[in-house]
């Protein structure tokens, strides 16, 4: 991969997808210490369903826009609950203007031109349970549909879960006087559209303590809860200079724009939706690559 080809007047990630993985890359000849790279995780969006919060999803968008933030979407972009063949279906969900024609054709083309401002942005898409649901029942792909109405050049559609390397660095490398920076510094993200229950007393907590122990990363982002959470942890390594210090693994859990209680939602007794979004600040200290958070 001949990442000069990368570099352009932007502050978002380029996405490059490897043998088994994908790579979130920015470069540049040098950095100022106010350069930050922002990565925006999302998912659960739920666009087609009546309980879909529009308003809160455009502000999100506009708002990650605002950031020049780079836009994942972790799966569940569509709810596609309301199929003839679904036993969840119920008529008075159904929005109006998917009640003619082909209900997968509508949806698709509706979320397509509600996302074309944003799809500069929009990096990366994974499926979600919803997504495979419709798959399984339907033999069609939401995702495919959605992609050729979208038209989106700079949008990879992946898979459930998976892992991404998050790299920032200098295009060729530089040099201080006292040390020489390799081309790129990396954080290990590991992401899933999330799995189980609606976690209603643990939170996710259980899993994503399992993700810990199971999976080797930096970053865990997953969702399908409907709920939000920040789960940092940490343990011990040995450095190569023989010193026992401790690295910090944080978990998040984003949050739904499903925030109506649709039926099924009632016959389940599920509690409230969260929608608080969250933002990764990147950036480069010396030779280490950091983030802040925020929450919004």
């Amino acid at each position: 991969m001949n990442y000069l080809t990368l570099i352009k007047e932007t502050s978002m990630f380029d996405i490059v997808e490897l043998t088994e993985s994908y790579e979130l890359t920015y470069l540049k000849k040098s950095f100022s210490k106010s350069d930050r790279v922002t990565l925006f995780p999302m998912g659960d969006i739920h666009f087609d369903s009546k309980y879909c919060d529009r308003k809160l999803l455009k502000n999100h968008l506009d708002y990650a826009v605002e950031n020049d933030a780079t836009i994942i979407i972790l799966g569940d972009l569509f709810d596609l609950m309301q199929g003839r063949g679904d036993k969840r279906h119920q008529k008075e969900d159904l929005l109006p203007q998917y009640l003619k024609g082909s209900y997968i054709n509508r949806v698709c083309e509706d979320a397509a031109e509600f996302f074309k401002l944003y799809k500069k942005h929009i990096k990366f898409i994974g499926e979600g349970n919803h997504e495979q649901s419709w798959k399984k029942h339907n033999e069609s792909d939401p995702l495919d549909i959605f992609s050729d109405k979208l038209k989106s050049k700079n949008t990879l559609y992946g898979s459930y879960s998976g892992f991404m390397k998050i790299s920032m660095g200098y295009v060729n490398g530089t040099k201080t006087s006292k040390r020489e920076y390799p081309t790129k510094q990396s954080l290990t993200m590991y992401y899933s559209h999330g799995s189980g229950g609606h976690a209603p007393v643990t939170k996710g907590t259980i899993k994503a303590n399992r993700r810990q122990v199971n999976i080797d990363a930096d970053i865990y982002i997953s969702g399908h809860t409907h709920q939000a959470l920040y789960l940092p942890s940490g343990r011990l390594y040995l450095s190569n200079q023989g010193r026992v210090l401790t690295r910090v693994l944080r978990h998040f859990v984003v949050g739904t724009y499903k925030t109506g209680r649709d039926s099924f939602s009632e016959r389940n007794e599920f509690g409230p939706a969260i929608s608080e979004g969250v933002m990764l600040h990147f950036y480069l200290k010396g030779n280490k690559l950091n983030y802040s958070v925020e929450t919004f």
